[in-house]
């Protein structure tokens, strides 16, 4: 790959990552936004890391790659990462209540 061809892609992942973070924004998400990587981020309310988000071809990807959508549909692929973030939530909510610590489920 070419230097032209590394800037174009590295836009072209800015500009996907950009649409993705205004429909995560809409779900009222604490988002950040690396443009080195370049990668989206997730913060809890307590400023605690939940997720990352790159681009890896035509996939927007989370969770070290096993979760993924298409960079087509960033509206449903923050539909996806919501359902993520909520059910990782609800899992460390309900470990906590139980009594273990580290808050797997």
């Amino acid at each position: 790959m070419t230097l032209s061809q590394t800037r174009e892609q590295h836009k072209r992942e800015i500009r996907l990552l950009t649409d993705l973070v205004r429909e995560l924004v809409g779900f009222g998400f604490q988002v950040g936004m690396s443009d080195a990587g370049p990668a989206v981020f997730i913060r809890s309310a307590a400023g605690r890391l939940v997720v990352v988000i790159a681009v890896s071809g035509d996939y927007f990807e989370w969770k070290s790659g096993d979760d993924s959508h298409l960079v087509t549909d960033p509206a449903g692929a923050a539909a996806a990462i919501a359902a993520h973030v909520w059910t990782r939530a609800g899992d460390a909510w309900a470990a906590r209540r139980s009594g273990n610590a580290d808050g797997a489920p």
